[in-house]
């Protein structure tokens, strides 16, 4: 034997069911027509595809990746790296390239290694540019396993627009900025 309350659940959910039928049979095309309109009409809003990643700047300053404003490049290198280091001197070669970015190289070694190559690589004058830190697993955790370098670049509703994986040709880079 049912109870009260097992009933009422029951007589809810059947009357849910037969009200949403015939909602929907009775509009119809009409309803289809008005759906559609407002999905070809009403533009989405931009999903942000920055990672949800807090990076720390050289000098302590956290950094959550999400959050950055404008065109973004998020470059993951090690500054004893070769391949980072060949592809570092490429891009400061079209630095000018670089300017409506904001540029990040996000490592997972010391404040010192990481002011040593921004300044052989001359980018530590550049205000667009910025070293960071962060841990081994989180780089894995937000990007998985990559190779160095690798270069994410952004839109400025932030939409990834073209992700570099292991050292590139500057050409190509340049493609797509």
């Amino acid at each position: 034997m049912r109870t009260l309350t097992q009933l009422f659940v029951l007589f809810s959910i059947a009357l849910f069911a037969a009200c949403g039928k015939q909602a929907s049979t009775e509009t119809g095309n009409e309803q289809a027509s008005v759906d559609s309109v407002a999905a070809v009409s009403a533009p989405k809003p931009a999903k942000n595809e920055l990672p949800e990643l807090t990076v720390n700047l050289l000098n302590g300053t956290p950094v959550n990746l999400r959050t950055l404003k404008g065109k973004v490049i998020l470059i993951l290198y090690q500054p004893d790296c070769d391949h980072c280091q060949r592809e570092s001197t490429a891009l400061r070669e079209h630095i000018e390239t670089l300017q409506p970015y904001e540029v990040y190289f996000i490592t997972a070694s010391t404040v010192q290694e990481s002011e040593a190559f921004a300044k052989a690589y001359k980018f530590n004058d550049q205000i667009n540019v910025h070293f960071a830190l962060t841990p081994v697993e989180k780089i894995i955790n937000t990007f998985g396993p990559i190779s160095a370098p690798s270069l994410y670049v952004y839109s400025e509703d932030h939409a990834l627009v073209k992700h570099f994986n292991g050292e590139t040709p500057v050409e190509d880079i340049l493609k797509v900025l």
